[in-house]
């Protein structure tokens, strides 16, 4: 679907997000077989830091320890994180301009739930304002820093990236980048 055709105004309903459980568990296994996915995951538990990563963190060596952001503080913020990802997972080229979630969310191709795969980014916010986001795992499972807010800069030890249900609050919409090259 193209970017901005036949959003809603609200929030995706917790239903239309439930994922079958046999499937789920099967798609997990399958994720976690992929190096990428481990690379990933070493990431849980890094700090916060708002104004932290960039599209070209997802390359270096040390990925996924935190950079130092804008502000100073050492850890990923949300957008910063899932740029990060994306080029590690070699969906976006390292010289992808660095972009916040709102701008993701209206610039990308929203996707269907039932569609969404590892790579894809979910929205989350309120009356179609997009406030955060997340990277899909498998469906059902994002990874996410979050727990922070602009005063956060690395400092705040319940602040990072974590894995969580995908509708673990309200999401907007999920996208994914457009094919780079």
């Amino acid at each position: 679907m193209p970017p901005g055709a036949g959003r809603a105004a609200a929030v995706i309903p917790r239903s239309a997000l439930l994922v079958d459980p046999a499937a789920s568990r099967a798609d997990r296994a399958e994720a976690l077989a992929d190096p990428r996915v481990t690379d990933l995951l070493l990431g849980l538990g890094e700090l916060y830091a708002y104004g932290g990563g960039s599209p070209a963190d997802g390359i270096l060596v040390e990925f996924p320890a935190p950079p130092v952001s804008s502000y100073g503080g050492r850890g990923w913020d949300c957008s910063g994180w899932v740029v990060a990802c994306l080029v590690h997972l070699e969906i976006l080229p390292p010289t992808h301009p660095d972009v916040a979630s709102a701008w993701m969310a209206d610039h990308w191709d929203e996707v269907r739930v039932e569609d969404a795969r590892l790579g894809d980014v979910v929205c989350y916010g309120a009356n179609d304002r997009v406030t955060h986001v997340g990277l899909v795992v498998v469906p059902g499972l994002v990874l996410e820093s979050g727990g922070g807010d602009r005063t956060t800069h690395g400092d705040h030890p319940g602040a990072g990236v974590r894995c969580q249900p995908w509708g673990y609050r309200g999401v907007v919409r999920i996208v994914r980048s457009p094919p780079s090259g």
